[in-house]
């Protein structure tokens, strides 16, 4: 007989994994793993088999603890309050870095002060600075190193301080 340990990691690969559907029928067990509940069931499933592997998988699922840290980054993470957008003053290529394969001038989770240079625009052979107006934490970088840049296009995600 398939131990319950042994359910709860093909639960885990099918997860993970592209398969929508496994069905497995291997001497006295029946057991069918779904990962689209709305799916139209045409076979015949034994239901107290079905009811009580359910049971189990909630209970270990409430036994699952998240520290109430990682809850209140996540929170801050998803509230868009004192979040703000450093755009591109004009259309051209930017660039991260001051110089190719350098690091670039800053990365997701640093700190950005009013007036630091965040990236280059190249417009017309002519490199410009683009300075933050704020301060604050990147939360997220918007375009690629040497990407073609439009008027007014964001570039930068930033939670202000």
């Amino acid at each position: 007989m398939i131990s319950f340990k042994e359910i709860m990691e093909l639960i885990d690969k099918i997860n993970n994994s592209t398969l929508s559907l496994m069905e497995i029928n291997y001497q006295d067990l029946y057991l069918k793993l779904d990962k689209e509940s709305n799916r139209l069931d045409t076979g015949s499933v034994n239901q107290i088999a079905k009811t009580s592997v359910n049971n189990n998988v909630k209970d270990e699922v409430n036994k699952i603890e998240i520290p109430k840290n990682s809850l209140n980054e996540i929170k801050e993470e998803v509230s868009e309050e004192n979040v703000e957008y450093i755009t591109s003053p004009m259309v051209g290529t930017v660039y991260l870095s001051p110089a190719p394969g350098k690091q670039p001038y800053f990365s997701v989770g640093q700190s950005v002060s009013c007036g630091d240079t965040v990236c280059i625009v190249e417009a017309m052979k002519l490199m410009n600075e683009i300075e933050s107006e704020f301060s604050g934490k990147v939360l997220e970088v918007l375009v690629k190193d040497s990407q073609m840049v439009e008027f007014g296009q964001k570039l930068f995600k930033i939670k202000k301080y």
